[in-house]
């Protein structure tokens, strides 16, 4: 969090030097996070001496969407191309976190409305949560790594690098601000196989991660008993938003 609170602080002093034409957008919204309906399954053993193990069920909904909120920086030159860097979550029993850069063109502004195509790139990951592992020793071990905490958070996970062509109106309110909203089709790039992460503290009280296959030996992960062996959480449809652009 402190590396991407650093690249946004350098993103926004780069585009201040670029002019005054850059802004500042709010927004909410709706993005593809297509889930089958039923009960996720899951059952894990650690590599510890003591074994320790979560058996969990998690009752997953039938969905096509899911709510993400965020902001980004966009700045626009005198030729009235656009340029984009943000940041966004999605949350929910899907979450993650994704960052957005990419530019685009108004073709058409008369100061009480504009219209822009645009072509946004996103590299991010999404996740939901399978439960925690108790220990029963000393520590919890997952691929050579050990954790010393009480429990060790697990998350099925995957990361992905998107492509979403949209449109972008705006209209404005005031002379600094404008009401927009954003209508896309997100697609797949590059998606990652899934994988569990492991989140818990080190000896020293410190955070610190682990992965491992769901197709491991010591992983049970099925949904309404049918194995997992591949990517769970869809990505790809309609991506909606909408919010207030605040220039800067």
């Amino acid at each position: 969090m402190k590396k991407t609170t650093l690249l946004l602080l350098i993103v926004f002093i780069s585009f201040k030097s670029l002019g005054q034409n850059y802004s500042l957008n709010l927004f909410m919204g709706f993005d593809p996070a297509k889930t089958g309906a039923g009960t996720l399954d899951f059952y894990y053993v650690d590599e510890s001496p003591s074994q320790d193990n979560l058996s969990s069920r998690v009752e997953m909904p039938e969905k096509k969407m899911g709510f993400v909120i965020g902001g980004n920086f966009d700045y626009k030159t005198e030729s009235n191309v656009l340029l984009r860097f943000g940041i966004k979550g999605l949350v929910g029993k899907v979450s993650g976190f994704e960052l957005d850069f990419g530019g685009g063109y108004e073709v058409f502004n008369n100061e009480k409305f504009n219209i822009s195509p645009m072509l946004i790139l996103t590299y991010g990951s999404a996740g939901v949560k399978l439960g925690d592992i108790y220990q029963n020793d000393v520590y919890i071990e997952v691929n050579h790594t050990q954790f010393y905490s009480e429990s060790v958070a697990v998350r099925l996970k995957r990361k992905h690098f998107l492509a979403t062509p949209k449109i972008a109106f705006g209209m404005p309110i005031s002379d600094n601000m404008e009401i927009f909203s954003e209508i896309g089709y997100q697609l797949p790039l590059s998606i990652s196989s899934s994988y569990l992460e492991f989140q818990g503290e080190d000896e020293n009280n410190e955070t610190k991660t682990a992965k491992e296959s769901i197709n491991a030996n010591n992983v049970y992960l099925a949904l309404n008993n049918k194995q997992i062996k591949s990517n769970y959480i869809g990505v790809n449809g309609l991506s909606i938003n909408f919010g207030l652009k605040i220039k800067l």
